[in-house]
């Protein structure tokens, strides 16, 4: 039986080029995948520090007394699913009488200091 030229298959220099070509490529796409993963972790402590910002404004609002807003006044720390620490302060303004709205104002911070997401509120003291 004979051997055409066309059976023969790859040879080992044809394969070693084809695997040299897919690493040339991979290293061209790793800056990009390593950015993505930067970006993901950032957006999610944001998302993470803006739904904590916003439980505490829901707290001065149900705990809508002068007493109340002064308790939640401070700094808060918190952990999110990372492990990484982040803190939430709530700042009340200290004129707070009866039926008055008294404005808060609410932000998430990393440790570096760097603020991560805020909010400000009218709560209203009945």
């Amino acid at each position: 039986m004979q051997h055409n030229g066309a059976d023969t298959g790859f040879s080992i220099v044809e394969v070693i080029i084809a695997m040299f070509l897919l690493a040339v490529i991979a290293l061209a796409i790793l800056p990009m995948l390593i950015q993505g993963v930067r970006s993901s972790s950032h957006e999610s402590v944001t998302a993470t520090a803006t739904r904590d910002v916003y439980g505490y404004v829901e707290k001065a609002r149900q705990n809508a007394t002068c007493s109340g807003l002064t308790g939640l006044s401070g700094a808060h720390p918190y952990t999110d699913t990372a492990g990484r620490t982040l803190f939430t302060t709530t700042v009340a303004v200290p004129s707070c009488t009866i039926t008055t709205a008294v404005r808060i104002t609410v932000t998430a911070t990393s440790p570096s200091g760097a603020q991560l997401a805020g909010a400000e509120a009218l709560v209203f003291v009945p």
